[in-house]
């Protein structure tokens, strides 16, 4: 009874064989690893069927009960539960051999959590890469383009710092997506407040995974710095509005974004390409794999961006009619 009890409390499954390999008992969680019932027991354990891939037990036995050394294996259940499987001599008290003992235990969240490791691994791995080849990227077109020490910085560390934000999103939760609105939030805020007439959004739910959310926060930093320095934020009447929705194209769904700037500055014709522009271009074209389109025309600056959205991005429908909303405190930053 104690015996019954300890290996029934423990949830392994555990089988006996006797010296033929032959069923001699069995604990109750078994039956999730081999089809066993209680009439079972006198069976020889190769006539029953399993529902776990690996060696066959009949085999394994018998070469256990040759040696008299323990054999361990990883298989795993038509369930795809994954499990070790130890093979030992059955001793009695006076350590005679006796039969085989053999457990099952459930490894399959430990395999898991492995592998979700290896893939952070992974992706940290990644991420540092990209986010270098961005910095060296950054270093070497503003070293080009700056002429003195004090320029470069003063280009170099705002980008730095947004490119510090963007990647905050590596810290997230499991699989937690970032709102499209929350990367405008971020990079708005600290120019027009948490309320201001000035920007007009308009938009569906749109939930980026991290790849993306972070090359679209670098996009609207380069955005929102030429707004404030040359666009529509640079004077006191110039307004921005933003846009976008999602639609189906041949390749699956894509996002639209729309940004148009009006009431700023007379922008000269053909307009000025600087860095700026090239890291937008860039980032479309490389880490979103999209296209982007910026026309600077007299009222402001109007870019158009397209770019296909990952399979589990959240969206809301196609058809689905956006709600116009004023003032950032409303129109982004919800999650």
């Amino acid at each position: 009874n104690d015996l019954s009890n300890l290996l029934a409390s423990t949830e392994i499954a555990t089988i006996f064989l006797d010296m033929h390999c032959r069923i001699r008992w069995f604990s109750p969680a078994i039956t999730q690893v081999m089809r066993l019932i209680s009439s079972d027991v006198g069976r020889q354990v190769s006539d029953l069927s399993s529902t776990v891939t690996g060696s066959e037990l009949q085999g394994a036995a018998e070469q256990v009960l040759k040696s008299l050394t323990p054999v361990e294996t990883e298989v795993q259940s038509e369930a795809g539960r994954i499990y070790i499987r130890r093979v030992l001599p059955y001793r009695t008290s006076d350590n005679r051999i006796d039969g085989i003992v053999t457990t099952f235990v459930d490894i399959t969240e430990h395999k898991r959590s492995e592998q979700q490791r290896e893939r952070l691994m992974h992706e940290l791995s990644h991420r540092i890469k990209n986010t270098l080849a961005m910095v060296q990227a950054m270093v070497q077109g503003l070293s080009r383009q700056c002429e003195t020490l004090p320029e470069f910085l003063s280009s170099f560390e705002p980008r730095l710092s947004a490119l510090a934000r963007a990647n905050s999103v590596l810290t997230l939760p499991g699989d937690e997506r970032v709102e499209l609105r929350h990367l405008l939030r971020r990079e708005l805020v600290p120019y027009v407040g948490e309320a201001s007439d000035r920007v007009v959004i308009s938009g569906e739910g749109l939930a980026l995974d991290r790849e993306p959310a972070i090359a679209l926060e670098m996009v609207f930093h380069e955005l929102v710095t030429n707004a404030v320095k040359y666009g529509a934020l640079s004077n006191d009447t110039g307004t921005i509005g933003v846009k976008w929705k999602s639609v189906n194209e041949d390749d699956g769904p894509h996002a639209l974004i729309e940004w148009i700037e009006s009431g700023g500055p007379a922008v000269e014709s053909g307009g000025k390409s600087g860095f700026g522009s090239m890291l937008i271009e860039s980032s479309i074209a490389h880490d979103l794999a999209g296209k982007v389109e910026m026309q600077f025309k007299p009222d402001g600056l109007h870019c158009f961006i397209n770019f296909p959205l990952t399979e589990g991005t959240h969206h809301g429908n196609v058809d689905n009619t956006n709600k116009v909303e004023s003032g950032i405190s409303t129109g982004i930053g919800r999650r």
